[in-house]
């Protein structure tokens, strides 16, 4: 029985998201070869089932074109047998431009990747905050009156006020930066945009400047490819050989330039288990961003610093981290999900105790 092949020819042409689809949609490829971005067990949300490459994703050829702005991928992968890549250009990406995971026998030739993207809108953490929309907002749905103090502000809100503050200040960037008011290199590299004093996101937008807006316009993630070949899964944590996972990739007149990253270091916190405070995906609680004193203060004296006498300050997104620790139902996607905020930094917030030396995780 003769094999069925796919064949994707660009014929010259470029595939690219918008701003508006870019901003919104953390996690994208501008070709995705195989039935879901995640295999089943990974990643934020279910997306169906994942077909392996015996169900038929094999033989894929791809060509002729250029492949554009994206939040994530140029061409991403999992599970793929017999696939071409030829005559390509690739660029403007925030992660990779060519990842395949868990392949057998690829051949990229002819192709061109580069420039990466150095006009990047939005942080990680505003990432974090769309991935973890769902569950924020069905924990306002089922637990929108309970109610959460943070001792240090003097501050009591419910977590219906949490949600709505967070979605109104991300509204509030898009509002901004969909208006059409703002050209992109502006809004990620001035620090001084003219916003009128009388538009009603004005505070809220004031506030999202440092948390949300990407003042340097270059990826803050964690690392950049321009070619990611891998084993079977995500690639995460660790580096290592796994022969029988991948195997056959040829690579003929690729040329790689100009990636361009800004990785964003900080201090995390961790419990007596050692686990590390995250979100509902994997989102680190960044110890900087929430202490009432700046980052430039715990460069300055890291060492001498008092950590039990600092206090919470936080923010829109980590208050609903941690309205969702506090409240969200176990073992549920759209409950807590992956969030583990441990039980001596929810008393530290919510009252004012002092925050344990283990708590903090040194690097």
């Amino acid at each position: 029985k003769k094999k069925k092949k796919v064949e994707i020819d660009l014929n010259g042409k470029e595939i690219e998201m918008s701003v508006e689809f870019r901003v919104q949609q953390r996690f994208y490829a501008n070709i995705e070869i195989g039935s879901a971005p995640f295999i089943q067990g990974q990643g934020p949300a279910h997306f169906g089932p994942f077909l392996s490459p015996q169900s038929g994703v094999s033989n894929i050829w791809i060509h002729n074109g250029h492949l554009g702005w994206s939040s994530h991928h140029g061409i991403h992968s999992n599970g793929a047998t017999n696939v071409t890549l030829s005559e390509l250009h690739i660029y403007e990406f925030e992660v990779g431009g060519i990842q395949m995971n868990h392949f057998s026998n690829v051949i990229i030739r002819n192709v061109e990747i580069g420039p990466s993207a150095v006009n990047v809108p939005v942080t990680a953490y505003w990432s974090n905050a769309r991935f973890g929309l769902l569950n924020f907002r069905y924990l306002r749905d089922s637990h929108g009156d309970q109610l959460v103090h943070f001792a240090n502000r003097q501050e009591t809100k419910s977590v219906e006020d949490i949600v709505d503050d967070l979605e109104l200040t991300m509204d509030a960037v898009c509002e901004k930066l969909f208006s059409g008011n703002i050209a992109i290199d502006d809004f990620t590299r001035n620090d001084n945009i003219d916003i009128d004093k009388e538009d009603v996101y004005h505070e809220l937008f004031k506030s999202a400047l440092p948390l949300f807006v990407n003042k340097h316009g270059l990826p803050d993630g964690s690392a950049i490819y321009g070619i990611l070949l891998n084993s079977k899964g995500v690639a995460i944590n660790w580096f290592g050989a796994a022969k029988s996972r991948s195997q056959k990739a040829t690579i003929e007149n690729v040329t790689i330039h100009d990636l361009n990253i800004k990785v964003l270091e900080f201090g995390a916190f961790k419990d007596t288990n050692g686990f590390i405070n995250v979100g509902p995906y994997g989102d680190v609680v960044n110890m900087f961003s929430i202490f009432d004193i700046g980052r430039e203060s715990l460069d300055s004296g890291y060492s001498r610093i008092s950590w039990r006498n600092l206090t919470y300050r936080g923010h829109v997104l980590s208050d609903a981290q941690v309205a969702l620790g506090m409240f969200g139902e176990a073992n549920s996607e759209k409950g807590k999900a992956g969030t583990t905020i441990s039980s001596d930094i929810i008393q530290w917030i919510t009252q004012g105790t002092a925050l344990p030396s283990y708590v903090i995780l040194q690097f």
